[in-house]
């Protein structure tokens, strides 16, 4: 695994400074591991020499630090403290373990080992495909964590994607990124307390240009299939989510949760669809009717309307 991340700096090395020489990491056997291992990450480096290997063509430049820095806010270059990797096991981990200082730390990796989204499941994505990233606020001076903190986080980066030019963006319920039914990201919000300090994780990935043959267990879509001619670069996306999140954040605890539900409802990818939902209490059926300001899933069923505040929803199929 190690030696799969070394050749990946490598080529990232390589990339970002093409005039200047840089040694190769790896030979041999060693070589042919590692790049058997990137296979299997979903990048196909071309046959050539190993001393001519290069960032593939058919994936999206690597990103870069400064270039994610000069696309911020002066408000949120000032707060933020921005880290790039090739490889971490997940972005969320990353921020997560890194030691208190007076800035917000922010991580985007090329490539996830143990990427994760909800309820434990994995997240894959390609290197040079897409954008995963985390940042971690302090919330220790918080007398409690808002309930609907993770919808209005996510409206937030439904509207940036909106205003990107995704105009049939939509959020199924409680973090999914969707148009037309498929998938273009997630978010995973984590609560975690460390010593004295508490800290809100909140890990976003998008997917950008990712190779058709990738295997994702559910339909997807990407940002250059949505805005062919108009996708914007990887590390501007990654600038203007980092600039939405943190104003969001900003304004809690105290944002007033009213005019949560209306807002939900011009996004909402299950409203009025019958579903079925996998919760901690057993399996619920029913209508989709928006959600409640505490940023629950409303289900109208034979017995009335359930509020979901957590568990698994799909669309079941009409009957003819």
């Amino acid at each position: 695994m190690q030696d799969a991340a070394d050749l990946l700096g490598y080529l990232i090395a390589r990339a970002e400074r093409p005039g200047v020489t840089t040694a190769l990491p790896l030979a041999g056997a060693r070589l042919q591991a590692a790049r058997q291992v990137l296979t299997q990450w979903g990048m196909i480096l071309p046959e050539s020499a190993s001393d001519d290997l290069r960032w593939p063509a058919a994936c999206l430049p690597p990103l870069e630090v400064r270039r994610i820095e000069a696309g911020l806010s002066a408000a949120t270059r000032r707060r933020l403290e921005v880290h790039v990797h090739p490889v971490v096991d997940s972005t969320n981990a990353w921020v997560a373990a890194l030691p208190h200082g007076d800035r917000v730390p922010a991580c985007l990796a090329e490539y996830q080992t143990a990427g994760r989204g909800r309820r434990g499941r994995g997240w894959h994505m390609p290197p040079g495909s897409g954008i995963a990233m985390s940042l971690r606020w302090d919330v220790s001076a918080w007398t409690a964590l808002p309930p609907h903190i993770t919808l209005a986080l996510g409206l937030s980066v439904a509207r940036a994607l909106h205003d990107l030019g995704v105009t049939g963006i939509r959020l199924k319920w409680p973090n999914d990124f969707q148009v037309d039914g498929r998938k273009l990201g997630g978010m995973l919000v984590e609560n975690r307390q460390g010593g004295q300090r508490k800290r809100l994780i909140v890990g976003l990935g998008i997917n950008v240009r990712v190779p058709g043959d990738t295997h994702i267990d559910q339909p997807w879509t990407d940002l250059e299939t949505l805005l062919p001619g108009g996708c914007p670069g990887r590390e501007h996306l990654a600038a203007v989510m980092l600039d939405t999140l943190v104003r969001e954040l900003s304004g809690f605890p105290g944002r007033d949760p009213a005019s949560l539900p209306g807002d939900w409802a011009r996004f909402d990818a299950l409203a009025s669809e019958p579903v079925r939902a996998e919760a901690p209490g057993g399996a619920i059926e029913g209508i989709a009717r928006g959600i409640d300001p505490h940023g629950r899933l409303r289900v109208e069923t034979a017995q009335g309307v359930v509020a979901l505040d957590a568990g698994d929803v799909r669309v079941r199929r009409r009957r003819a």
